[in-house]
C-alpha cells in the first residue's frame, strides 16, 4: 500500500496544472497513479526478479506520518495492517 505525501505530490500536481481539493480528491486521481506506477517500474528495474512489487495500491486516506522527533510506537505496523487487512485481503 502507497500513501502519497500530500506536500511533494501537491507541488507535483500543481506544476502539471491537475486541480484537485482534498488529499482524498488528489490521492484518486489518475495521474497519481501513473506516477506512482512509473516510480514502482523504476525501483523494480533495480531489484532482483524475488524482490520486485508485483501490484500495489494507493491508499486514499490520509496517514499521519512519523518522524525522527515523533517515532511510530512499537505496535504501529501491526495495528496499521489490522487496519487495513480488508483492503488488503480484497486486493490481493
Amino acid at each position: 500500500m502507497i500513501c502519497i505525501r500530500f506536500s511533494i505530490i501537491s507541488k507535483w500536481a500543481e506544476k502539471k496544472r491537475i486541480s484537485f481539493t482534498t488529499y482524498t480528491d488528489l490521492a484518486s486521481r489518475p495521474e497519481v497513479y501513473a506516477l506512482l506506477r512509473k516510480e514502482v517500474e523504476n525501483v523494480n528495474a533495480t531489484l532482483p526478479p524475488a524482490q520486485r512489487i508485483s501490484r500495489f495500491l494507493r491508499s486514499t486516506r490520509s496517514s499521519t506520518p512519523t518522524t525522527a522527533s515523533s517515532p511510530a510506537p512499537k505496535g504501529a505496523p501491526q495495528r496499521h495492517q489490522q487496519k487495513y487487512a480488508t483492503i488488503i485481503d480484497r486486493d490481493l
